[in-house]
């Protein structure tokens, strides 16, 4: 029993030794040679070191002095120092040293957000002719952090300051580099380090970039949801942006919103809210917020969810102090969420900055909608930013992307002509035009620019109630009714209504189907934007890939399907799920007669029964191959006849 509480006694003794241990003088992790320090504004710097020890922090001729607290801390805070260097950063608790060499004071750009900000230099266009073409003379200096996501905040992460060289930028974000190359294209910074702190996570939402505290006090109500590779709200901000604050920066270029476009009404406020908690903790409350207006893409999300994010992004930009958003609708790429064409974007962005932050007298947003006249059938447009004068993009003449609608709330393509510093329209489908939209799809064919070659912000004047959840209902619409049926085709190619009497063969109730006919999985589904009435009986709506052709006849509709895409294109049909007649085992692709009431629409073999869907809904399904057309008719008509 002695000897156990000897073992006891020297237990405790070591472990009160252990505690007692003085803690090693150390710094927070983006102080490291070769860093870059802002310029004009106060140096903030802190580190841990020994409780009630005196730290002394000198650069060049500066000198600061903190005593830690009883944690540990310290902070203190350098005078602003002009542009130049390189220096020798010195801290000292009296009885350690730390040194860090050639650290030069210049501009600081924390660059955050998902996939497309992560994306790197390397994979993008012209990537390797880029890297190729680098050089330290360029005087730009990068910290990639690394990706982690914590349950806590954490106050000590890996961090590096690198020169910049083919080696260490490749995997650097592509967006952040050619923002710095445009900044050099400023005679005020051309010779200015800059220094680019690339701090992204592909896949994160929002949330995840959002302290637990602030989410808890500001939206205790709403779901927050996990990122789409499981990272929990707050994670990236514990593991990823806290232990940066409060190194002193210029500002921060954002490029997120992908995985939070299900909910842009939500968005609406929790994007206003991470700026906000982010100038806060950074204690700089006209702290610079430049972000990436979501691209073109028509694969994944639908366009309607595409078009109201892209609509909270630009509401964002113009009610939040000191944000701005480069558009970039005609950058991206139809078929990844992820396009690689990623110097346009570093460019506007870092045109925004040149003009907003340093004040150049330079050009930097496309023409943004001002304000509207109705002029008898035509209406008059104008705009802010025109800056050299309104055009079409080079060679695509004339500008395309705008659609008008009267009292009935339907839109229609409408012609455009450019007048002065105005923009007339006009559809022969709306004599009386009451709204405009302006690029308002996931995957816009529109081409209106200004001079200075910067793309129109898509708008839209109505404020027509949408839902998330109902947002496939902004799609103009084509109604055929003859002796026997009535048809409805939604602008984006959907067969939504197939009625005979009383009796409606297609249920269209579910979001994931969307109606009778679309291209893609059901929640991938690819918008066929792109619609014409070419005739009193003829509809077609296509994309640049696929197509669907209608042809309403008195008793029959012709389906005329294409797709040109180098993969498989998938066209889904979903009864209503009262149809009487289903197809048994054997009778698997032939022709069947889906009867409804004292109804009938006679269906040829469509491909495969792809089985029940949604409460019950019987669903097929055809695989068109690259390449391949298919025709179908659907025969329509009452049992009794």
């Amino acid at each position: 029993m002695k000897l156990g509480i000897q073992i006891l006694l020297l237990w405790a003794i070591a472990m009160t030794s252990a505690d007692a241990q003085p803690q090693r003088l150390t710094v927070a992790p983006l102080f490291t040679d070769h860093m870059v320090l802002q310029r004009d504004q106060p140096i903030a710097v802190w580190g841990w070191a020994e409780p009630g020890r005196e730290v002394t922090v000198t650069l060049e001729d500066h000198e600061s002095s903190s005593i830690t607290d009883p944690s540990g801390k310290w902070r203190t805070t350098l005078p602003a120092m002009d542009a130049g260097g390189s220096h020798t950063l010195r801290i000292s608790d009296g009885e350690n040293e730390i040194q860090f060499e050639d650290v030069v004071i210049g501009e600081i750009w924390l660059c955050s957000g998902q996939s497309n900000m992560q994306y790197p230099l390397v994979e993008s266009n012209g990537g390797d002719e880029e890297l190729a073409s680098v050089k330290p003379s360029m005087n730009v200096r990068i910290c990639l952090i690394p990706k982690n996501p914590q349950p806590e905040p954490v106050e000590r992460i890996e961090a590096n300051w690198e020169l910049c060289k083919p080696t260490s930028l490749k995997d650097f974000s592509a967006v952040a580099w050619y923002f710095a190359k445009e900044l050099r294209k400023s005679d005020q910074l051309k010779d200015i380090p800059i220094g680019l702190i690339d701090s992204s996570y592909g896949g994160t939402r929002v949330e995840a970039w959002m302290s637990e505290t602030y989410l808890k006090e500001n939206f205790p109500d709403a779901e927050v949801k996990d990122s789409f590779l499981g990272n929990p709200p707050s994670s990236m901000y514990n593991g990823m942006i806290h232990a940066l604050i409060p190194y002193t920066l210029r500002g921060v270029l954002w490029y997120q919103g992908e995985s939070n476009v299900e909910s842009p009404s939500f968005y609406r406020n929790l994007f206003p809210g991470l700026i906000e908690e982010w100038r806060t903790k950074w204690d700089r409350p006209d702290l610079p917020f430049y972000f990436v207006q979501l691209p073109n893409f028509a694969e994944r999300f639908d366009g309607a969810y595409l078009t109201r994010m892209r609509e909270v992004q630009d509401h964002v930009s113009k009610t939040v102090p000191h944000t701005a958003m480069a558009v970039t609708y005609d950058v991206g790429d139809a078929f990844d969420i992820h396009p690689a064409d990623k110097k346009p974007v570093g460019e506007r962005l870092g045109r925004i900055a040149r003009a907003l932050t340093y004040g150049e007298d330079i050009v930097h947003s496309g023409p943004t909608f001002k304000s509207m006249a109705t002029e008898g059938s035509q209406v008059r447009i104008k705009f802010d930013h025109a800056g050299g004068g309104l055009t079409p993009k080079p060679d695509c003449d004339p500008v395309s992307g705008f659609v008008v609608c009267g009292e009935d709330g339907l839109f229609w393509n409408a012609e455009a002509r450019i007048e002065g510093d105005s923009l007339i329209l006009s559809s022969p489908e709306v004599p009386n035009p009451k709204h405009v939209r302006y690029a308002w799809e996931g995957d816009p064919e529109a081409n209106f620019y200004n001079a200075e070659g910067l793309p129109a912000a898509p708008f839209r004047t109505d404020d027509f109630e949408i839902e998330d959840m109902q947002l496939w209902k902004q799609f103009p619409r084509y109604t055929f009714e003859s002796s026997v049926y009535r048809a409805v085709v939604e602008g984006d190619g959907c067969l939504t209504e197939l009625r005979i009497g009383e009796d409606s063969f297609l249920d269209s109730s579910h979001i994931l189907s969307r109606g009778a006919f679309y291209v893609g999985v059901f929640a991938n589904p690819i918008p066929l934007t792109q619609f014409e009435k070419a005739g009193p009986t003829i509809f077609e709506a296509k994309n640049t890939k696929q197509s669907i052709r209608y042809r309403f006849l008195k008793d029959r509709i012709l389906i005329e399907l294409s797709n040109s895409e180098r993969e498989a294109a998938r066209f889904v049909m979903v009864l209503n799920s009262k149809i009487e007649s289903l197809p048994m085992e054997g009778e698997l692709g032939k022709p069947i007669q889906a009867i409804l009431g004292e109804s009938y629409v006679e269906i040829p073999a469509l491909g495969r029964f792809a089985g029940p869907f949604a409460e019950g809904c019987p669903l097929w399904e055809i695989v068109l191959d690259p390449g391949e057309e298919k025709r179908i008719e659907l025969k329509v008509g009452k049992t009794d006849e």
